[in-house]
């Protein structure tokens, strides 16, 4: 086995220990335990050959370095940064690229020149109208500094960390800024990545633009949340993080249009990804396609064999290498899990698939070699998909809780798409910056091949469980079994037989989701306060009907993800009734995802916030839908099996302090067990509500506003004297929900508390 590979499996896997469970001394005595093991591999006698010797002398070595850098790393450049922590500092710095935006303002990186003498990179959050910055400019403003590796609420994340990122700071007060007549060279990529994304936006209708761009820089912010949903359902996400697959478009089309002599492909095409991956960004997965891409077209000019493991290899010690904390990135994670997949099976698969259908052999006869050579190109999709699968699945099953069971037929549906869309888009894009009115002919292709492949991501994503959640205990065990299978297949000696394997595979799948849907069915009812992080989302079930109140929230998956996906654990694929308390991003912003999702037969509105944009945005694609629309404005009952019913309250305050004051109060009333749900209404709004109806003894609260101390009175808990409390709020949310003051008033009662925060769904069942 290749040397450089085993060194740095153990570098890697030291390195990802080092940054997620040792930390500061345990670094440094692991490594000082490494090695001591080096030498005594060396130096002891033990009974293994002298080869398995050599092997563990390379994994201890990798090790040892890996924790001794991370400790050093961490010492030389971010603990001086976090010096500044908690700080108010006047601040200067160069900004890296143009500003992204944010609620209310935008964000850019900085490269900090005072008051820290080591130039940490800052992400700097701005809040305004009139913020004008570009690459290159010079920035003073006075900020509040935090250390990038703490939440708001203190809590341990790698995030920033991964990203080179070291603090993150809020302007206050005046902003200077000083642009100089040119951008410096070290802009020179963001700026190109600027005019790039600038030119695709000018070529192409606003429909399209947002997923060109995302395809050729990787720039996702202009998709939408329900877009970026379908993709991850189809299994297509990486289309739009740009990395290997894109690059190796690249240099077909640079081969093609050059020639496949090696050395003048070699001399054009490493100069050009070496560009391409500074002005994507420099990120993981495209730094670690450029290196692999560069090795193997530079190989044979040197004579050397070209070897995929040790260009790998060599691409992540070189990212490690530069900042270990990368190894936190679920992207290079994701990238390199992918790549290894590919090499160590794909040509296997490839080759079993294409013996079991005799295509193995050479075929007579023009026409049936054409036909030979478009099923092997098919095989060879297949092959390489599940090769990339197979280490990816239980990474996206740990950092998305699902995994598209749809995955294989997508990307043979959509990758030769990708490619037109990415090869014809970074073209015209670049030649607009010349030639505008040239471009624009150039794009029609694109445009036409971004809306095919936009209309197929989204009819793969609507097909009932083509991607299953993870948060079953079931799946997780058909996945425990699918791993066994295949670890069986690959070590037991003998022919294997796939169709009856695959067979069983799929009836253990139904099984599994069967069983799902049957264990959630449990009783009479099901109320589950679904976990959207700092948000809410309560799905109900009585009998055979269903009905959602509220669907917002800032977890990932987005919430109308998310109760699509529990709608969908239940066996069901239509909604009997939306109800939003009001218009607000925590309890309504995913309802445009749940619409693309789900059919839903009625919506109960507020008829409040006339201007709200997402108000809007609802109405509009609910008419679309076809579902009817009701705004409560008097008390409603709507009816659901079993004589259960959910009771609808209007709005009680006036809005003039607090448009919480408009939410819609719901009880869910079902026999004698009652839930009462209150949106984010206030102490004064309570009283109102106790004065104008009398409220039953109450099994289940959902508490108001996901547990503020200004919510959940007193006089409303005595009234209600609910049995249990479900808090719906995010973990490590930056209001401090659930308050400690809201938990005391309803311990003092003696109500049950259950966190979403803490616990994740929350789920009844009677």
């Amino acid at each position: 086995m290749r040397r450089l590979a085993l060194f740095v499996a153990g570098f890697g896997a030291a390195t990802l220990t080092a940054v997620f469970l040792l930390h500061d001394t345990a670094q440094l005595v692991a490594g000082a335990l490494f090695i001591a093991a080096c030498v005594a591999l060396a130096v002891l006698s033990v009974p293994v050959t002298e080869r398995t010797r050599r092997r563990a002398v390379l994994c201890c070595a990798g090790a040892a370095a890996g924790l001794l850098w991370t400790w050093s790393y961490t010492r030389l450049f971010l603990l001086p940064a976090y010096r500044l922590d908690g700080e108010t500092v006047r601040m200067s710095g160069v900004v890296l690229d143009w500003p992204s935006p944010v609620e209310r303002g935008v964000y850019v990186p900085v490269r900090l020149i005072e008051p820290s003498a080591h130039r940490p990179v800052v992400r700097l959050y701005l809040y305004g109208d009139d913020i004008d910055l570009r690459a290159g400019d010079r920035i003073e403003t006075i900020a509040r500094c935090r250390r990038a590796d703490r939440t708001a609420a203190g809590e341990r994340t790698n995030y920033f960390a991964a990203h080179g990122i070291a603090l993150t700071a809020t302007a206050y007060g005046k902003l200077t800024a000083e642009r100089p007549d040119r951008i410096p060279a070290a802009c020179w990529p963001a700026a190109l990545a600027h005019g790039l994304k600038d030119s695709i936006a000018g070529i192409f209708s606003p429909s399209v633009a947002p997923v060109v761009t995302a395809m050729t820089t990787g720039d996702k912010s202009g998709l939408t949340d329900a877009f970026l949903s379908a993709l991850r359902r189809a299994g297509l996400s990486h289309t739009v993080a740009v990395s290997g697959l894109h690059l190796t478009f690249l240099v077909a089309v640079l081969e093609l249009l050059f020639g496949r002599h090696r050395r003048r492909t070699a001399l054009i095409c490493v100069p050009v990804t070496v560009l391409f991956a500074l002005v994507m960004g420099g990120t993981a997965s495209v730094v670690r396609a450029t290196v692999m891409i560069d090795l193997l077209l530079i190989a044979p000019l040197f004579d050397r064999e070209r070897d995929g493991l040790t260009s790998l290899a060599f691409s992540l010690l070189i990212l490690l290498a530069d900042d270990p904390y990368a190894v936190a990135d679920a992207g290079l994670q994701l990238s390199f899990a992918a790549v290894l997949g590919l090499l160590l099976f794909t040509g296997r698969f490839e080759r079993r698939l294409l013996a079991a259908c005799g295509l193995d052999g050479e075929w007579d006869g023009r026409l049936r070699r054409v036909l030979q050579k478009a099923a092997r190109y098919v095989f060879g999709m297949m092959a390489a998909t599940f090769g990339a699968l197979i280490f990816t699945v239980p990474l996206s099953a740990v950092y998305f809780g699902s995994v598209s069971l749809i995955a294989p037929l997508a990307n043979l549906a959509a990758l030769w798409l990708v490619e037109l869309v990415f090869c014809v888009g970074i073209v015209a894009g670049a030649v607009r910056m010349l030639l505008p009115a040239v471009a624009v002919w150039i794009a029609l292709p694109a445009e036409g091949a971004a809306r095919l492949l936009a209309y197929i991501v989204q009819a793969l994503a609507r097909i009932p469980y083509a991607a299953v959640s993870t948060g079953s205990g079931y799946c997780v065990a058909w996945l425990v079994l699918l791993y066994a299978v295949l670890a069986a297949a690959m070590l037991l000696p003998g022919k294997k037989r796939l169709l009856p394997t695959a067979g069983v595979l799929c009836l253990t799948l139904v099984t599994a989701i069967l069983l799902q849907a049957l264990s959630l069915r449990g009783g009479r009812l099901t109320v589950q306060a679904l976990d959207v992080g700092q948000g809410q989302c309560v799905l109900i079930r009585a009998g055979n009907t269903f009905a959602l109140i509220d669907c917002g929230g800032d977890g990932f998956p987005n919430a109308g993800d998310a109760a699509a996906d529990a709608l969908e654990q239940l066996g069901a694929n239509e909604l009997d009734l939306l109800l939003l308390s009001h218009y607000h991003a925590d309890h309504a912003n995913g309802v445009l995802t749940l619409l693309d999702r789900v059919n839903i037969k009625c919506i109960a509105l507020p008829d409040i916030e006339a201007d709200s944009p997402l108000r809007a945005a609802i109405l509009d694609k609910t008419e679309r839908s076809g579902a009817a629309v009701r705004f409560v404005r008097e008390e409603t009952v709507f009816p659901l099996d079993g004589g259960a019913v959910l009771n609808v309250l209007p709005p009680f305050g006036d809005g003039e302090d607090d448009s919480n004051e408009l939410g819609l109060t719901a009880i869910f009333t079902c026999g004698d067990f009652d839930v009462l749900m209150t949106g984010d209404m206030g102490r004064s709004v309570e009283k109102l509500l106790l004065s104008s109806v009398d409220l039953p003894d109450t099994e289940v609260m959902i508490a108001g506003h996901h547990g503020s101390k200004y919510s959940n009175s007193e006089e409303l808990l005595s009234a209600a004297r609910p049995d249990a409390v479900i808090f719906s709020a995010g973990k490590g949310n930056s209001y401090g929900h659930p308050t400690p003051e809201a938990m005391a008033r309803f311990e003092a009662i003696g109500a049950k508390i259950y966190r979403t925060d803490l616990m994740g769904t929350v789920t009844v069942r009677k």
